[in-house]
């Protein structure tokens, strides 16, 4: 019998390359899951870190596919941290993730 295990993956703090505020509108995920996948977004939000959790569009099947999670709209940080997991333990695999990001005029 399959033994369900959580697992995540998680990138380090970014600031896709700008010393700017910037948004994130959507992260996609390119791979194979049976059940939904959750992304976590962690930023910096009026000095304090924060963590917005998110589902992916359950399109991924035992079969390659692409995903989307949109982000909620108001979200503006100059660094990211993103997780992609699996809360039901199901197994998955992701060959290749990226966000959508939109740089804003503000600097920090």
């Amino acid at each position: 019998k399959d033994v369900p295990v959580k697992a995540l993956i998680k990138t380090g703090k970014a600031d896709f390359g700008s010393d700017q505020k910037k948004r994130i509108e959507g992260v996609f995920a390119y791979g194979e899951s049976a059940s939904p996948l959750q992304l976590t977004v962690a930023c910096d939000r009026r000095g304090e870190e924060v963590e917005y959790e998110y589902e992916f569009m359950n399109r991924l099947t035992d079969n390659t596919r692409n995903t989307r999670a949109k982000v909620g709209k108001g979200l503006s940080s100059r660094y990211y941290q993103l997780t992609i997991s699996n809360p039901d333990g199901t197994y998955f695999t992701v060959r290749k993730a990226s966000a959508d990001v939109g740089v804003t005029a503000r600097r920090i």
